[in-house]
């Protein structure tokens, strides 16, 4: 199984993306799971979360969509991060507009391919065809699906969500206690150390909470996307970033720190 993670807010991106696949590879629909597209989507009354972390943990091939827009899903979040903690083959595509210095670790450490460059739209159904191990139709089958993926509108415009403005409304004390246990969890050894410490490397977050929970990058940022704490990157070595995490001053302030 094919498993694409988007944004339902880039359901054109995402039509124009299966069409491509469909055109080029002999793969029937029920073999593609995109959620947000009509015969595509999961089966009526199954549990939605146990059933996407199965075929997140399960497909064959696996398409992040990296839009402005799924950087701030929290079902993206939830998907990438289940399949970067599977440790499983996982392929970000770049939207139409999307700036690759805009990408956050950890996907910085993959190979990027755009929906911008005929040659990576080219390679893309190569390798779906290899890791489906389904046949590759001939190029001038699936052409013109290319030329309609890079006829594709850029939004390059960052998008704030209306629930996470939404959620920015509520005050600091309410929202934490919105979170799950886990980040709150963070958030309380954030606070804690930040009475002896300006700002915590990324490192200690691995070293303390990585044998709780997976993805704890994926969780430190939900706190900084909802105004809790904020980063600054301290190293790039190989192109690879890390960061330091503090509290914001906002946060701070509500909290008497």
């Amino acid at each position: 199984m094919l498993f694409i993670s988007h944004s339902s807010k880039d359901l054109q991106i995402v039509s124009t993306l299966v069409n491509l696949i469909q055109s080029s590879l002999t793969i029937p629909m029920e073999e593609i799971r995109c959620t947000s597209l009509d015969g595509y989507r999961l089966a009526g009354g199954v549990p939605i979360h146990e059933s996407l972390r199965q075929e997140v943990h399960e497909a064959d091939a696996f398409i992040g969509l990296i839009s402005y827009h799924s950087l701030q899903s929290t079902y993206v979040a939830f998907e990438l991060g289940a399949r970067w903690g599977a440790n499983k083959n996982l392929i970000p595509l770049l939207a139409p507009g999307f700036k690759i210095h805009d990408l956050k670790a950890p996907l910085t450490e993959l190979n990027t391919l755009s929906c911008e460059n005929a040659a990576h739209l080219q390679q893309l159904v190569r390798e779906l065809a290899d890791k489906l191990q389904v046949k590759l139709n001939a190029s001038d089958r699936y052409q013109q699906k290319i030329d309609e993926t890079l006829a594709l509108p850029r939004i390059s415009k960052m998008i704030i969500p209306e629930y996470l403005l939404k959620e920015l409304e509520i005050d600091f004390s309410t929202r934490k206690d919105r979170i799950p246990g886990s980040q709150r969890e963070i958030l309380d050894y954030i606070e804690n150390e930040t009475r002896r410490r300006e700002s915590i490397p990324q490192r200690d977050f691995e070293i303390k909470f990585g044998h709780k929970v997976k993805s704890v990058y994926w969780r430190l940022e939900s706190l900084c996307y909802l105004g809790f704490i904020s980063k600054e990157v301290t190293d790039h070595r190989d192109e690879k970033p890390t960061y330091n995490y503090r509290l914001t001053k906002e946060y701070k302030a509500s909290i008497g720190l």
